[in-house]
């Protein structure tokens, strides 16, 4: 009886999810999506992008330890401003430690971003590779036979390129999310009703715009895919608002758990590779999205297109325009009959007839 009672309310179950993935069409989408980027493999693709991504955090911070130490020895009142900030902020043996750190990347700023520069590179360029090699599983596509050297200097510019589109967008998102009070004084209008939330949504609406230029160049032009432009535009738009929603969570989440004592040292370290991996996946669910669409966009075209038949041909023209191998046999013998019968009687009749004497 129990089995009976579970086997009727999964078939149950299946009927009403039938019914509403065929009355929602955006659910229909959303799970074909899923399906897709699990049939490719695209959550282990996400696995291996986070890999590199954390990979080439490292080098980052070491480069970006020589830049600051580049900028702090050129301008020395910085210098000595940014080290009674910190006795200021973490007084005690841990602000010493800090300013003994900060002294020495200055003094070895050269070979800091020397082997910062050196590691972003490599770690930069297997980012791309993966990242390149997991929007083309996503999409199905066979990984593409390109020379080693012009691939890695094609993996350059992209990872130029993308970098600093990057750090532009999360430079938008945290001026819009984080220095609205700053902006507002710099420009008198922090007395104005309603001047904080608007601010906040035009960064977030500007920083939306700038990741659908990234997104619709990584789910279209990195593959080298033909996507519609309506299609191409809603996977874009998708990809940048589940971005933009990331980047602030993130923020806030980075920033509090790096900030909590109870949550120990490398708390903030894992937060970054949590955000990372979810960044990774969604971003191949939107590229998954987007083939769907895609997909499905061709199949209603094909059915839409008009079978073209053939016109029928009247019966007159049928029969006075046909001829087959039989017609053309039967033609031949008949005439080789009447022939060889108009030949044999004109010679009987020659060798029947008398002789006349002189």
């Amino acid at each position: 009886m129990t089995q009976g009672r579970l086997a009727r309310l999964k078939s149950g179950a299946g009927a009403r999810w039938a019914g509403l993935k065929e009355r929602h069409l955006w659910l229909r989408h959303v799970v074909s999506a899923w399906d897709l980027l699990r049939r490719n493999h695209g959550n282990e693709y996400a696995a291996a992008i986070t890999y590199f991504s954390f990979l080439a955090l490292f080098p980052l911070i070491l480069l970006a330890a020589s830049i600051t130490g580049f900028v702090l020895h050129s301008h020395p009142e910085l210098e000595q401003d940014f080290f009674a900030r910190i006795t200021k902020e973490v007084p005690g043996s841990f602000g010493t430690t800090i300013t003994e750190a900060v002294q020495k990347a200055i003094e070895s700023r050269r070979g800091v971003g020397l082997v910062g520069l050196v590691g972003v590179l490599l770690a930069g360029l297997g980012w791309i590779n993966n990242l390149r090699g997991a929007i083309d599983g996503v999409w199905g596509r066979p990984p593409a036979q390109v020379n080693f050297l012009k691939a890695r200097i094609t993996n350059l510019f992209v990872l130029a390129g993308l970098g600093l589109c990057i750090l532009v967008s999360l430079a938008l998102t945290v001026i819009g999310t984080s220095l609205t009070d700053q902006i507002l004084s710099a420009l008198s209008l922090d007395d104005l009703p309603g001047s904080h939330a608007l601010l906040k949504l035009l960064g977030i609406a500007i920083a939306v715009v700038g990741d659908m230029v990234i997104f619709w160049w990584l789910l279209i032009r990195l593959p080298q895919v033909e996507v519609p432009q309506r299609i191409a535009f809603r996977g874009a738009l998708l990809a940048s608002v589940g971005f933009e929603v990331l980047k602030i969570v993130g923020t806030y989440t980075i920033a509090h758990t790096a900030n909590n004592p109870t949550a120990g040292p490398f708390a903030g370290i894992i937060a970054v590779l949590i955000w990372i991996q979810l960044v990774a996946r969604y971003m191949l669910f939107a590229c998954a999205w987007t083939a769907t669409l895609t997909v499905e966009d061709r199949v209603a075209m094909a059915n839409r297109m008009p079978v073209m038949e053939p016109e029928p041909i009247a019966a007159d023209e049928e029969a006075g325009s046909t001829i087959t191998p039989a017609a053309v046999g039967v033609s031949l013998v008949g005439a080789g009959a009447v022939a060889g019968a108009v030949a044999t009687l004109a010679i009987t009749r020659g060798r029947a007839r008398p002789k006349r004497r002189s």
